[in-house]
């Protein structure tokens, strides 16, 4: 049954239309073009004139490598962590490639861990572009704080302009040149069979959080929603990701870490995460896609880890 469906969907997925995603960060990318640099009285009033743009991290985007597979410039870039008020980490991103990415949604009294990165011109609208699924949203910068659990000093820094810019009595500041910036995801959805949770996203989430500290990666756990305990709805990709940005590599090392780290705050959750089969996946695919809930380049991104299944396994079977 298997078999036949997908031998139907190899020979119709070339000749589904797919439906154009809108671009939401229009205001963004004006925004990107326009940056530009006051010309200032003093060396002192420069440095506090001088537009400065930050994107606020929260999931894939606080981890070194995955920020350089855009831009490269980016994977040196200090990334301050920092907690925003009133913003609710969730599972809620539906990707065109059959998966669910991180979100957020704003909510009053939430707190999201993540970490301010400051950008270019050039490197907010390649951010732009990556994070296509997403509209660029500001952030009030009066609902951003230092992160109270963090104990390096490192991590700290009272004289960041996006903490400066906070005290509105020094007129010496131009508040308005400083701009935080945080993607939100157009079309919430949570995961389901057909866009599952995949690992190799999640351990590069962590592998992020993991550079500044394991309590931040237990935060980024523990404040994290839509964790989904229904079977197939978080999926065990390592060996096959479906994550564009996976390192396998890493997954291979750090997974037993990870999981680890997982069990210890959503361990019911974690239990239900079954073995990726890229095969069912698009047989879940093929019924979300009849219910326009589902992008169909997913359908193509799917077959292409089918063909690499079955060739891996075929090679396997020649190793015997």
């Amino acid at each position: 049954m298997k078999s036949s469906r997908l031998l139907l969907l190899l020979g119709t997925s070339s000749r589904m239309k797919s439906s154009a995603n809108a671009f939401g960060a229009t205001a963004g990318s004006t925004a990107a073009k326009n940056m530009s640099s006051n010309s200032p009285e003093c060396p002192e009033k420069q440095r506090h004139r001088k537009p400065h743009h930050y994107v606020f991290g929260y999931g894939s985007l606080m981890c070194p490598e995955s920020r350089s597979i855009t831009n490269p410039n980016l994977i040196k870039r200090e990334a301050l962590p920092v907690v925003i008020q009133d913003v609710e980490r969730v599972w809620s991103a539906r990707s065109s490639r059959g998966f669910t990415a991180m979100g957020v949604r704003f909510r009053k009294g939430a707190e999201c861990t993540g970490v301010l990165i400051e950008v270019k011109a050039d490197e907010l609208a390649d951010l732009d572009i990556r994070e296509a699924v997403y509209n660029r949203h500001p952030i009030q910068l009066d609902n951003i704080d230092q992160v109270p659990f963090l104990e390096e000093e490192e991590f700290y820094d009272d004289n960041h302009p996006v903490f400066e810019a906070q005290d509105k009595s020094n007129p010496e500041l131009d508040h308005d040149n400083v701009k935080v910036w945080i993607y939100m995801q157009k079309d919430p959805m949570e995961a389901d069979q057909s866009h599952p949770i995949p690992q190799s996203y999640v351990d590069i989430i962590i592998r992020g959080c993991l550079t500044i500290s394991e309590d931040f990666a237990r935060s980024f756990i523990e404040t994290t929603h839509g964790w989904k305990d229904d079977e197939d709805h978080w999926v065990d990709d390592r060996e096959i990701p479906i994550y564009q940005r996976a390192d396998t590599d890493y997954s291979e090392k750090h997974g037993e870490t990870i999981d680890k780290l997982l069990e210890e705050h959503v361990e019911d959750e974690l239990q239900e995460r079954v073995e990726y089969d890229p095969v069912e996946h698009l047989d879940a695919l093929a019924d979300a896609l009849q219910q326009d809930k589902a992008h169909p380049r997913a359908i193509k991104h799917i077959v292409t880890r089918v063909k690499e299944a079955a060739l891996s396994s075929s090679e396997g079977e020649e190793e015997k």
